[in-house]
């Protein structure tokens, strides 16, 4: 039987490092497509409250 291999992380780590290990990216609005309109209706009355009171 042949031996079996064990997987090698030699240079793995300075690669990754030579482009800098990055967060992965975030989008500033998440989509409400299939959100409660009942929870989207008061999401929507607070944030027009919060401006108008600032």
């Amino acid at each position: 039987m042949s031996k079996s291999k064990v997987a090698s992380q030699k240079g793995n780590n300075r690669k990754s490092h030579r482009n800098g290990i990055k967060k992965a990216k975030t989008h500033p609005k998440a989509s409400t497509i299939g959100v409660n309109q009942k929870y989207l209706h008061n999401c929507h009355h607070a944030r027009v409250g919060r401006v108008k009171h600032e």
